[in-house]
Parts: C-alpha cells; sequence; structure tokens
C-alpha cells in the first residue's frame, strides 16, 4: 500500500499515542502523566493550526480524547487540537528544539 498523507480540517490533529509515562522539557522539567492525562507525538495538523502545532512536537491531552485512525501502519488518534478551556483536548504543547538554534 502507498504511503498517505492525510491533511486534518479545522481544529483536529492526527496524534500518534507515547507510551511513556513521563515526559522531559529541553529545560529539564519533568511532566508526569495522571490517569486522566496522556502524551502524543504530533503526526499532522490542521493548516488552521499550523502556527501553534508541528509534527514531532509533544501534546498533553485528555487520555479519554480521539478516534483511532491507522495512518501509514501506525496506530494514531485524532483529537481536538484547541486547548481545553476552548473546548478542545490539549492541555499544552512540548517544542522539538533539536532542530533550532
Amino acid at each position: 500500500m502507498q504511503k498517505q498523507k492525510i491533511v486534518p480540517n479545522g481544529a483536529m490533529m492526527l496524534i500518534k499515542q507515547l507510551e511513556s509515562t513521563e515526559t522531559e522539557t529541553a529545560a529539564g522539567l519533568l511532566i508526569h502523566q495522571s490517569i486522566s492525562l496522556a502524551t502524543g507525538e504530533v503526526v499532522e495538523v490542521s493548516k488552521e493550526y499550523e502556527h501553534l502545532f508541528s509534527p514531532k512536537d509533544i501534546v498533553l491531552f485528555t487520555r479519554s480524547a480521539g478516534l483511532n485512525q491507522t495512518y501509514n501502519k501506525e496506530n494514531c488518534l485524532w483529537i481536538n487540537c484547541k486547548g481545553v478551556t476552548d473546548g478542545g483536548d490539549v492541555y499544552c504543547s512540548i517544542k522539538n528544539l533539536d532542530n533550532e538554534s
């Protein structure tokens, strides 16, 4: 099967849920997951929200959120990329700073 490129619409993003129980930021801050929160790696994000999220960013989101989607042979989740105070699923993002100068 050929690789696909999905371009989400509206306030949606596709993420790959991470199994880790904690995430360390570039500043060394450890974010521990709780029973109600999970972390995921952004795979695809809508054009409307690409100024906030980029592929490979890590997001902290509501564990019960999301719809399953197999994407390029990986198990992913569709989540609402609005902040939780705006009716979405995302609490925060952790930017990948490895390639920034």
